[in-house]
């Protein structure tokens, strides 16, 4: 990728803006050498999780550096797995919740799971989702209707047993089996695919007067003129790799790094 684009105000300082754990951070352009697919790593023994090691790129050695984990954040690795995991909690407990349905209508007793959708474990958390992601919201998006009929399903059934038609229940139950949660589920599968395939980190080389690295971050957004914010100094006051607030043509607000501070937050890191 290249890192020169065209700006309308030439006399107009430009950065490289990239995103990392949901937040958008920039670099002076000028400090930003290209940005490439991380090239194969190799590990530094006795370094903390921000070093995750050295890469060759066209025969320089250049140390790489993970930005969440330098500024105490979980992996892009550590968070997709965590997500992945929840969702497969998620998944154990919409079949587990039929199969508890079904066990009181064969014991005749009742149901005592939520039969809110917006209570269970899964639909607090899709209340909650948000993503830029389009292709992952399409997908999340696509659960809500059979999560939400399933859950409705509760009640009939229950309504059913009651009456005494105990068949109907059953196979009320069934349908949903082989219909509202095999979709479900198989959304579920849909959706970790769409993670695991998210996951493209880009490199991004940076040059300062005491060394290069290269910076591990979630995506690159953009290179433009950002408006720098005075006042904000609360955000950027709480790492030593920040340098100040700005905000970009949609007044996001973005925090700016220290090129220096990164490099040298490596090789601190590199003898730590």
């Amino acid at each position: 990728m290249s890192s020169s684009a065209p700006t309308s105000d030439p006399t107009q300082a430009l950065y490289v803006v990239f995103q990392a754990a949901g937040q958008a951070y920039a670099l002076p352009h000028h400090s930003v050498v290209e940005m490439v697919q991380p090239p194969p790593v190799v590990p530094i023994p006795g370094t903390g999780k921000a070093v995750r090691g050295v890469v060759n790129l066209r025969g320089h050695v250049l140390g790489l550096l993970d930005l969440r984990r330098a500024l105490g954040l979980p992996s892009a690795d550590e968070e997709t797995q965590e997500l992945l995991d929840q969702l497969a909690q998620r998944e154990r407990e919409h079949r587990e919740w039929l199969a508890e349905l079904e066990r009181s209508v064969h014991e005749e007793r009742d149901f005592k799971l939520t039969l809110d959708h917006h209570a269970c474990a899964f639909g607090r958390w899709y209340d909650r989702f948000e993503t830029k992601q389009v292709v992952l919201a399409q997908v999340v998006e696509r659960m809500d209707a059979p999560h939400q009929r399933i859950h409705a399903l509760g009640g009939k059934v229950m309504a059913l047993s009651a009456a005494g038609d105990k068949e109907a229940a059953l196979q009320a139950i069934e349908r949903t089996r082989y219909g509202d949660l095999s979709t479900l589920i198989s959304l579920f599968a849909e959706t970790r695919d769409v993670l695991l395939d998210m996951q493209r980190e880009i490199a991004v080389v940076v040059q300062s007067d005491n060394g290069n690295i290269a910076l591990l971050v979630d995506s690159v957004e953009a290179i433009d003129t950002l408006t720098p914010q005075e006042g904000e100094d609360a955000y950027a006051s709480g790492s030593p790799l920040l340098d100040g607030v700005a905000t970009n043509r949609t007044d996001d607000l973005v925090l700016m790094l220290r090129p220096s501070a990164l490099v040298s937050q490596f090789q601190h890191r590199k003898v730590a």
